[in-house]
């Protein structure tokens, strides 16, 4: 085997085992929307949290992905509190390698309910696309309604429309435990280099 296969060969398994299979989203066969509050019923674990910054940006065809780290106002279900700040991956516009099957775009300095899921094994937190619908939503009056009617009433220290101090950004980039880059950007900066391996071996 020349040396240019088995850098091909190479790189193609690091790549694979690196990224996992990429399965683009879909939803199961027969699937139907389901109203809010359903999900909201059907939901392990809601929060309400502030975008407090963006990081991890990855550029793609369907539009911007990034991490955001929120700080924890309440936990509306479940029983578990995440500590403030916390961190979530894949927001934004969903990539179209794999991921999620819905945009979670959110704004820094706003107020957000959140449908939650943790990833022990890596430490952060993804969005629960309960129904592969959507798991983000602004924290308005209506919404509030809305919140209220599934899960009875709440209070939270954030009134609807309250702004923010934004957190300043420093030159470090914040990130949870364990996490690792942006999976579609550090596989693409190691092909890359793999290509220019091959190049100068022929």
């Amino acid at each position: 085997m020349s040396a240019a296969v088995k850098v091909v060969f190479g790189a193609f398994l690091v790549l694979v085992l690196h990224c996992g299979p990429v399965v683009p989203c879909s939803e199961p066969v027969g699937w139907k929307p389901l109203p809010l509050q359903t999900r909201i019923q059907n939901a392990d674990w809601i929060v309400v949290a502030t975008d407090q910054l963006h990081y991890n940006q990855s550029s793609h065809p369907n539009g911007l992905s990034y991490w955001t780290q929120f700080a924890l106002r309440c936990v509306l279900k479940g029983g578990g509190q995440p500590t403030s700040p916390f961190h979530v991956q894949n927001m934004g516009v969903p990539s179209p390698f794999g991921g999620g099957c819905t945009a979670h775009e959110v704004r820094e300095g706003r107020d957000y309910f959140l449908f939650l899921l943790y990833d022990q094994a890596d430490g952060y937190y993804v969005i629960d696309e309960v129904n592969h619908e959507q798991g983000v939503y602004e924290y308005t009056s209506e919404n509030i309604q809305i919140f209220e009617e599934g899960l009875g009433r709440f209070q939270c220290d954030r009134t609807p429309g309250q702004t923010t101090t934004k957190t300043p950004k420093t030159t470090t980039t914040p990130r949870p435990v364990g996490a690792a880059p942006s999976g579609i950007a550090s596989s693409l900066t190691m092909l890359l280099g793999c290509f220019t391996a091959i190049r100068n071996l022929s």
